[in-house]
């Protein structure tokens, strides 16, 4: 975190140093997890600092932050003596999931420009961030593993993962007036490390697609 921070810094003080323009946004998004077993939607925000190198190629750093997402899913354990009583217990996994990234990358208009009077311009992006994810998994009811075996797809109890995004969005904007500018974008995370966890529903590791609109303000 501390080296991704002191990136960031960097990064806002080259950009004021060159003296060109560079816009803020912010937004609001909507998240759906598309895993298997995992599906939630969620609410967050974006909030993102552009620099802009050239008319059509700007660098970006945004924070992302959402709403807890829960789903549950139901299983059972079987008795591993036949004779125990009763054979088998169903129980609910309830688990919730928040997420938080950071991303750095680039930014390319392919229709339009940063500044562009046009009526509307088309941009895509790619970068690379940290995801951070806050995992809890609650049972329905206590289970003594010492009498049944409980399937293994996601562990009791809470963890904290960090994994490497990369990072896609493919957006447009409409231009409202002077230096503001209306965009709607559709974004995704894919895995750049996969280190399993437990806490995930069969160490599945996300996979999201999310729906964002906001606004844009250049500052010239």
């Amino acid at each position: 975190m501390k080296k991704l921070f002191s990136t960031l810094l960097l990064f806002y003080c080259c950009a004021a140093e060159a003296q060109n323009a560079f816009s803020l946004t912010t937004d609001l998004s909507v998240l759906r997890n598309l895993g298997e077993n995992q599906g939630f939607t969620a609410i967050g925000q974006t909030v993102q600092f552009q620099y802009h190198f050239k008319p059509k190629e700007i660098g970006y750093a945004w924070i992302s932050y959402y709403s807890p997402g829960r789903y549950q899913n139901t299983l059972t354990a079987t008795a591993k003596d036949p004779t125990t009583v009763p054979p088998t217990l169903d129980y609910t996994i309830s688990s919730e999931i928040r997420y938080r990234q950071i991303s750095l990358g680039w930014k390319h208009f392919f229709k339009g420009w940063y500044d562009s009077e046009e009526p509307f311009n088309i941009y895509g992006s790619a970068g690379f961030g940290i995801l951070f994810s806050k995992i809890t998994n609650t049972y329905s009811q206590p289970i003594d593993s010492t009498v049944y075996m409980i399937p293994a797809k996601a562990a009791a109890g809470s963890d904290e993962a960090r994994r490497l995004t990369f990072d896609l969005a493919l957006g447009t904007e409409i231009r409202l007036g002077a230096g503001i500018y209306f965009y709607t974008d559709v974004r995704t995370w894919l895995q750049a490390s996969s280190t399993p966890s437990p806490y995930y529903y069969d160490n599945r590791t996300p996979q999201v697609i999310m729906l964002n609109g906001g606004l844009r303000v250049l500052f010239d």
